[in-house]
């Protein structure tokens, strides 16, 4: 009884459920972070090993060893180099990843203040909206990006693939693209 006079009625804890959406983010950007960590930490580890394969290539040039050990190692550094290009590409791809997961979190923190919090709950509210718009523009571009492919892919090389008449297209609605070489190619199209 005493410690209830002093100290009041115990609060009970609040429990997040296990599988509530705020919990697994949290829980994949702190994932995500390590996975980003970690492979920038390789990407550190391959740069040094190319360097030592470099100072090898130096080390047999200087001596003007043009023998099979600085082919070896000329073939060894071009390997690595290519593994380096492909996981920088990664890490580029897991960077611009953990940071829209980080935006979403500073859109979580906007709930906190009221003033913030109303451009959260007017996405929320618009959410299904936007997401039927993006389809459709979506499927807009894909099918003028089809067009392109069919009428313009085997003379212009921004056409000649659908990925790459895709980012074309977007480039197009935003204005940027070289009138003369579209209307040099096929004026009548």
């Amino acid at each position: 009884e005493a410690h209830r006079f002093f100290f009041g009625e115990p609060s009970p804890v609040p429990r997040r459920p296990l599988f509530s959406w705020r919990y697994i983010l949290d829980i994949t950007t702190a994932v995500w972070g390590i996975i980003v960590a970690v492979t920038w930490l390789d990407s550190v580890g391959r740069v040094d090993s190319i360097n030592e394969v470099v100072r090898t290539m130096d080390t047999a040039k200087q001596e003007f060893e043009f023998d099979d050990v600085y082919h070896a190692s000329v073939r060894e550094m071009h390997r690595l180099v290519q593994q380096f290009l492909a996981d920088s590409m990664w890490y580029s791809i897991l960077s611009a990843h953990y940071t829209l997961l980080l935006l979403v979190h500073v859109a979580r923190l906007f709930d906190l203040q009221d003033r913030l919090g109303t451009i959260t709950s007017a996405l929320r509210a618009a959410a299904v909206n936007l997401l039927h718009h993006m389809v459709v523009i979506a499927m807009v571009v894909l099918a003028f990006a089809v067009a392109a492919v069919l009428l313009l892919g085997r003379r212009i090389g921004q056409f000649s693939e659908l990925r790459f008449a895709v980012q074309s297209c977007i480039m197009v609605a935003f204005g940027q693209f070289q009138w003369e070489e579209l209307a040099r190619e096929d004026p009548v199209n």
